[in-house]
């Protein structure tokens, strides 16, 4: 069964990052000399943000119907980092390594649904003068209508894996519990979405360690790519939660001002933020 769940989870991620790669191609993203550093918290609670930036549409996404290929030492490392997340679950009779595939599956499946299919008339630009043609504009409508998660691997790739590792390790027990059984840990997280905050500090950090570099590369080249990547993981993992109230709260807040009858002006970004959090929630 760890086998079979370990193989499955990679080839998800698999086929996502491979669209990532294609993304960036595209987009002729140069690579790296060496690991971008970017600025993180030891309180992963307070990195969490109303709005993440996603990249405006480009027609020239229409290409990644094109496969890309991935080199093998990479396609080992991420297999051998899912394989690392999966031993570190613990026997917990629901936050476990099946809870986070059925997690992983369910994200997977919601955004693969994010699409729209129709395509109203008219003309638009992708970002130049040049009128876009019938398979541009439905790419563009597809753009808009998805608030740019839809043309965004890299966002798409970081949701799937926040689902993966948002409970590694978790203790079995409420976060109430826990704030009692390991003082230190509450004090050192502020008393919020302590596990969720644990799983992300122990994925992460596994993830930057040497044998990963070659993943790394592959999922981010730059900072701007390594800051979006972090910060789609942080919140989707922290939106995991959901034995805390205030937290509850302040995100049916937040969607209220993204689709409430009080919304504000239309900030797909914004938008997007909170879809991913529904999808988390889901």
């Amino acid at each position: 069964m760890l086998s079979r769940l370990i193989g499955w989870n990679a080839d998800v991620l698999l086929k996502l990052l491979k669209k990532v790669v294609g993304n960036r191609e595209v987009n002729e993203v140069g690579g790296w000399d060496e690991d971008p550093v970017i600025e993180t918290m030891s309180n992963i609670n307070d990195e969490r943000v109303d709005i993440i930036n996603l990249p405006p549409f480009n027609k020239d996404t229409l290409k990644l119907r094109k496969s890309s290929e991935i080199a093998p030492q990479v396609e080992r490392e991420l297999k051998e980092y899912v394989r690392a997340i999966a031993q570190a679950y613990r026997a917990n009779p629901f936050h476990c390594l099946q809870h986070a595939s059925h997690s992983t599956m369910s994200v997977t499946k919601l955004i693969s649904r994010i699409a729209i299919t129709d395509c109203e008339s008219g003309q638009a630009t992708g970002g130049g003068d040049e009128p876009l043609d019938a398979e541009e504009l439905l790419a563009q409508h597809i753009h808009t209508q998805t608030y740019g998660l839809s043309s965004d691997p890299l966002t798409q790739f970081a949701a799937v894996l926040a689902a993966l590792i948002h409970s590694v390790d978790h203790r079995g027990i409420r976060n109430e519990d826990l704030i009692n059984e390991e003082p230190g840990v509450a004090a050192r997280y502020g008393k919020k979405c302590l596990t969720e905050q644990l799983s992300f500090e122990k994925a992460w950090g596994k993830l930057m360690t040497d044998e990963f570099e070659n993943l790394r590369r592959c999922i981010y080249t730059n900072k701007e790519e390594k800051q979006r990547f972090r910060q789609v993981l942080v919140n989707c993992v922290l939106a995991a939660s959901h034995d805390d109230d205030d937290a509850q709260t302040k995100r049916q807040e937040r969607w209220d001002l993204s689709f409430g009858p009080a919304a504000l002006e239309d900030d797909p970004n914004r938008k997007a933020t909170s879809v991913l959090e529904a999808l988390m929630q889901a």
